[in-house]
């Protein structure tokens, strides 16, 4: 609820911040409640557990002497170790080698390269492709749209008063919304259908983006793009129940916070570009409704891929 909380009472500060300490010093409030997150992190990480360290010196001492002897007569040993046994092999041997010896060497390859294969996450959890592509797209779009919405308002005329408020909307939006996305979860609704709908309802209001140029339609607008935007945010984090077994869940939730990482870089270097190269907010907006047209089929796709391995009977015989 951070990141929500936060377009909701943000825009308001920076805005106040702005008349009274110039551009500065919002950037120094801000980063003053950023650096709460140093003490809240603080708070809730353990105490680590020191060794207790012995009270005599000498004890310490005549310990450590004790390791370095043992150690050094083990590196004795080991050199004292006969080798020749194991590498004495003639030229005739290394002339007439059998040609059974390279098949066998061939077949381990092959054998390793299968094994190295079949190894491979992406072959054992297939469904993590699909669900890798819908994590890059969500946050593709949705970085995108925070980096724009208040300035889209702004290119149609509206004051920056004013148009703060949007973000304040799409932050209340997204309170509410992720509330009752909590709720349906609550009474056993599928996480991946409810971000198909959030996903296609978003793909709509930013392909509308034309028709809307009035204050009071951005207002409706940014409101429900904030309850959709930010389910759809959360949603992602359901993708390790569907799509990883327990042995590579820690795996997958690392990779997929890498995916979502790139979504938001990509997104917000993508969207800038375009924004110089049309000189248009509303040919940005149109390619996020673009891009969660494609979302809402990855998140239709992996569904119906999720239904059917389901429906497939078990390897065990369950």
């Amino acid at each position: 609820m951070g990141n929500t909380a936060g377009a909701l009472i943000t825009p308001y500060i920076v805005e106040r911040s702005l008349e009274a300490y110039g551009y500065v010093g919002a950037m120094l409030i801000l980063g003053g409640i950023s650096l709460h997150a140093i003490p809240a992190s603080v708070a809730l990480r353990n105490p680590p557990k020191t060794p207790m360290r012995s009270s005599n010196p000498e004890r310490e001492a005549k310990a450590l002497i004790l390791d370095e002897e043992r150690s050094s007569k083990r590196h004795l040993r080991k050199t004292r170790q006969p080798t020749n046994s194991n590498h004495m092999i003639t030229e005739d041997n290394q002339q007439n080698r059998p040609a059974v010896f390279l098949e066998r060497h061939d077949d381990t390859i092959k054998q390793k390269f299968k094994k190295l294969v079949q190894s491979c996450i992406f072959i054992q959890e297939p469904l993590m492709t699909i669900s890798f592509a819908s994590i890059f797209f969500t946050h593709f779009g949705f970085d995108s749209w925070v980096l724009f919405l208040v300035s889209r308002a702004e290119w149609h005329g509206i004051p920056s008063s004013d148009a703060v408020l949007l973000s304040t909307l799409a932050g209340a939006g997204g309170i509410i919304g992720r509330l009752v996305y909590i709720a349906f979860i609550y009474f056993g609704a599928n996480a991946i259908f409810l971000s198909f709908i959030f996903n296609m309802i978003s793909a709509i209001t930013f392909l509308m983006d034309p028709l809307i140029t009035t204050f009071p339609e951005m207002c409706v607008v940014a409101f429900i793009q904030g309850w959709c935007l930010f389910s759809c945010q959360v949603s992602t984090s359901a993708y390790p129940k569907y799509a990883a077994s327990d042995k590579n869940f820690t795996l997958y939730a690392g990779i997929q916070g890498l995916m979502a990482g790139l979504g938001a870089i990509v997104g917000g270097f993508m969207s800038g570009l375009i924004k110089d190269a049309s000189q248009s907010f509303t040919t940005v907006f149109l390619v996020l409704g673009a891009v969660f047209t494609v979302n809402s089929m990855t998140t239709l796709l992996f569904f119906v891929a999720h239904r059917r391995k389901r429906a497939l009977p078990s390897p065990c015989g369950d």
